[in-house]
């Protein structure tokens, strides 16, 4: 899920959530703070971190943080609906038996999935939202089409298209803002430009 410590797609994430003011916010697959380390506490929600990881969880500094250590799959059956000004997400970017595998279980859950697995993200986060709220992940941009069809799925409408990736490049990545029972909207693609703080366009 969730990588051990902060990294710009992550950022990406994290980008003018002080100025959507949420009062409550989730972050699934949130590791050890994951977006809510990029907020400053003044300017933050309370915070629901998600993740599978318990030792990740464990270490989490975020001040007044409620944890919950579970597989997203669960959240549904497991937590509240409608709770959440904005949820946020990370999902893994490569796929069991179509990605090569990463060193170590830790980099395996977080880099790798099942076939279905950012769609059980997107119905967690559409599960959590209160109506009007808003959902945000990032991915490679090969995933964008499941992106905005598990959005849809789950009563979230997409209105937002980031690329993010170097000058001349195609893009290593994608953010996708959607917002719950928010009927038809205008779907912006912005212009490309470098994850916040890497100077890169690919996740660290």
């Amino acid at each position: 899920m969730g990588s051990p410590g902060p990294t710009s797609d992550t950022a990406a994430l994290a980008e003018g959530i002080g100025l959507l003011k949420p009062a409550f916010a989730a972050d699934l697959g949130a590791g050890s703070g994951g977006v809510a380390g990029f907020v400053p506490a003044a300017e933050g929600p309370v915070w629901l971190l998600v993740d599978l990881d318990l030792a990740a969880l464990s270490s989490c500094r975020i001040e007044g943080a409620l944890r919950v250590c579970c597989d997203v799959s669960e959240v549904p059956s497991l937590m509240a609906g409608g709770i959440a000004d904005l949820v946020t997400s990370n999902p893994p970017y490569g796929d069991v038996g179509r990605s090569r595998q990463p060193q170590g279980m830790r980099r395996r859950l977080e880099r790798l999935a099942g076939p279905v697995a950012r769609s059980l993200f997107a119905r967690a986060a559409s599960h959590l939202l209160r109506a009007g709220g808003e959902y945000r992940t990032v991915n490679r941009p090969q995933a964008l089409e499941e992106m905005l069809v598990s959005c849809r799925a789950f009563g979230m409408e997409a209105f937002e298209i980031q690329p993010f990736g170097e000058p001349s490049r195609p893009a290593g990545l994608v953010r996708l803002r959607a917002v719950k029972g928010g009927g038809r909207r205008r779907l912006r693609l912005l212009p490309q430009r470098p994850l916040p703080g890497s100077g890169s366009g690919g996740a660290e």
